[in-house]
């Protein structure tokens, strides 16, 4: 079996075990409406699908040769899986709405959340590790710099999470509401001084980020060499 068979294959894996992730995410949440009769957290289900769809971009790439070997097709789908691959690891940001609630152990909807975020989380990571394996196998960088790309990326996916976060801007705003996004963007930029916690949570949360995909990544690194 070639190199590329077997990273395929890695990769099929992987994403067969965030579809089973995700039925367990959606299994612990009709735990949750049965047991309290309500429809809290009704958001979490979106929110993971939005986690999903740059996982549904780069393996779009990786497995179509005809969208990477053209270049107008590739750079339409490279941005699509950017713009929306801050949706993946904005989820941990939902632990924000954990709180005491009537009807609910609060340790439930911890683990409730804490599901939701980690499987988001998870398919952001494997989209990017398919984005690495892109860019290998295209020869386009050498792989000495490609941890040095995944790092900066998720410093971008930081700021986006600030956005969607604070700001409230979605991902398809680009499309819809292009101006006054880029006004939003453009200002923190311009004065980035008068704008300390933008550039306080992007700057940790990229940090934190960072750490943990490098410790995945060196986690898969060592697994493949040892069987």
């Amino acid at each position: 079996m070639s190199y590329i068979e077997k990273e395929l294959s890695k990769d099929t894996s992987e994403h067969k075990w965030l579809l089973f992730l995700a039925g367990c995410c959606m299994f612990i949440y009709m735990g949750r409406i049965l047991y309290s009769g309500t429809l809290h957290y009704f958001f979490m289900p979106w929110n993971l699908f939005l986690g999903f769809v740059p996982l549904f971009f780069s393996r779009l790439l990786r497995q179509y040769p005809a969208v990477s070997k053209s270049h107008f097709l590739l750079l339409m789908v490279a941005c699509l899986w950017l713009l929306f691959f801050p949706n993946a690891p904005y989820m941990l940001t939902d632990l924000f709405h954990l709180r005491s609630r009537v009807g609910m152990p609060m340790w439930y909807d911890l683990l409730f959340i804490l599901s939701f975020a980690w499987t988001g989380l998870m398919a952001g990571f494997v989209s990017l590790w398919d984005i690495e394996q892109l860019v290998l196998s295209r020869n386009i960088m050498d792989e000495q710099y490609i941890p040095r790309i995944s790092g900066a990326l998720l410093f971008v996916a930081s700021f986006g999470i600030y956005l969607g976060r604070y700001l409230r801007w979605n991902s398809w705003d680009l499309f819809v509401q292009p101006f006054p996004l880029m006004k939003d963007i453009a200002d923190r930029f311009l004065h980035p001084f008068h704008y300390p916690e933008t550039w306080g949570m992007t700057l940790l949360m990229g940090f934190f980020l960072n750490v943990l995909y490098h410790s995945l990544r060196m986690i898969r690194k060592h697994s493949s060499h040892h069987p």
